[in-house]
């Protein structure tokens, strides 16, 4: 369970803001978007899960807040990104930060069972669409001369686990 509370953290001059928000409809994302719509945040906010992101628009006017923009879409779809940020960009007026915090595991499997698609799969959404989004907000950011980007890592932090646990020399002995 993820406890939705940002309170020790320096919120002053939230309201207002223009943020974007991946990975918006659970888990880390969603306590995010929750409490930054409680401050005042003027939010665009993207997820994959249709049924979440109502959800989420749901429990946000039940607060007494708005979402400004939502979609629904898979992140490994560049043209999708693009969209979205440009959409978001012309809702918002701008954008004043981006919070990277879609991500997934995957690949769970053991390093010899993992299948090649898996993994390409969750290196796009881990790695390549975070950098997208980074890309198509930071032009403006740098134009309007402010701008924050926080990227929030996922669970594929322990896809290498087995690896990590496997003294050196013996995994250079390792035959192929």
């Amino acid at each position: 369970m993820v406890l939705c509370s940002l309170n020790k953290l320096t919120m002053d001059n939230i309201s207002g803001k223009r943020i974007v928000i991946t990975g918006a409809t659970s888990g880390i994302g969603r306590c995010i978007v929750l409490e930054l719509a409680k401050k005042g945040a003027l939010l665009a906010c993207c997820g994959k899960s249709d049924k979440k992101m109502e959800a989420l628009i749901h429990e946000i006017k039940s607060i007494g807040s708005s979402l400004s923009f939502t979609k629904s879409f898979d992140l490994v779809d560049r043209t999708e990104i693009l969209k979205f940020v440009n959409e978001a960009k012309e809702k918002l007026g701008g954008i004043d930060a981006l919070v990277n915090c879609a991500g997934l595991n995957s690949a769970r499997a053991t390093v010899e069972d993992i299948k090649p698609e898996d993994l390409e799969y969750m290196m796009q959404v881990n790695m390549m669409a975070p950098l997208a989004f980074i890309q198509q907000v930071i032009k403006g950011m740098k134009q309007q001369g402010h701008g924050k980007i926080v990227n929030i890592l996922s669970t594929v932090c322990l896809l290498m686990k087995e690896l990590a646990l496997i003294p050196l020399p013996r995994l250079a002995l390792m035959p192929s």
